[in-house]
This record gives structure tokens, sequence and C-alpha cells, in this order.
């Protein structure tokens, strides 16, 4: 399986996937916003890889005027019925839909694996104005929770 098939395979189960996907705490939004440099109210931000939209609606809440960037059919379709206010675009990483220096901030909540690097890169420093910032993250588990950990151990 290529990248882009691998990414979209979440497509047949959006509902599940919005439903029991854990979203963000309000310190990583402020660490963003220190580490990049950009507050968040009023940045232009592209979320790509936006999936269901659980970044980009904490984004949103912060005051964030942010455009979803996702692939996959059934992701934007659910994206939609979560925030029917926020701008969404198709597309993905790789090739961003988006204007030349258009962007203040780029982020991709647990979505960067799914580009080609090589690409992805030179297409984020067309996007972003001068001085602007690329954010990643991913959810890890708490290794200070036991249950946590014995099931990091089981799947090991």
């Amino acid at each position: 399986m290529t990248k882009p098939v691998q990414a979209r395979s979440f497509d047949a189960i959006a509902a599940d996937y919005d439903a029991h996907r854990p979203s963000y705490p309000p310190a990583l939004f402020d660490a963003v916003e220190e580490l990049a440099g950009v507050p968040l109210a009023g940045a232009r931000v592209a979320d790509v890889g936006a999936g269901t939209g659980l970044g980009t609606a904490r984004l949103h809440e912060r005051g964030a005027r942010v455009t979803a960037v996702e692939p996959g059919d059934g992701m934007a379709e659910q994206f939609r019925r979560s925030l029917p206010d926020v701008s969404l675009v198709r597309g993905d990483g790789n090739n961003l839909p988006l204007r030349t220096g258009s962007m203040d901030l780029i982020t991709y909540a647990q979505a960067w694996h799914w580009t080609d690097p090589a690409r992805s890169i030179p297409e984020a420093r067309r996007v972003l104005r001068p001085g602007g910032a690329l954010a990643l993250w991913w959810n890890d588990g708490d290794p200070s929770v036991e249950w946590l950990v014995d099931q990091e151990n089981r799947m090991r």
C-alpha cells in the first residue's frame, strides 16, 4: 500500500474515528503559539490532513482563521458535519491547494507521517508567509498511567 492509499483508509470509519479519537489539550496550543511565535488569534492557519477536524476545532476555538486540507472523502464529509463554518479544501501536504505565502502557520495533527517530506517540505515553505511556522504533533501514551504502559507492552 502507498502512503496516500493508507492515509485514506480511515474514510470508511470516519464517524467512529470522530467519536473515539482523543482531541488535544489546551497546553499543546499554548506551546504551538510560544514555539512558533505565532499567536493563534487571527492567524491564517492551514491544518493539513485535518481528518474529521479534531485539531482544526481547537485552532478555530483559539480564534485562528483555519483552512482545513483533507484528501479523504469520508473524513471530509464528517468534517463538514462537525465544523460547517470552517473552510475545507481537498488536497494533501504533497501538493497544497493554497496560495503561495498565504499562511502564518501550517499544522499537521497526527498527519505528517502520511506525506513525502521531499515534496511536503517545499510545499510548506511555498505556502508559508515569510516568518511563518510549521507545527507537527502526535498523541503519545502517558507513561505515568499504568494501564497504558501495560497496553504498550502487550502491543510490543
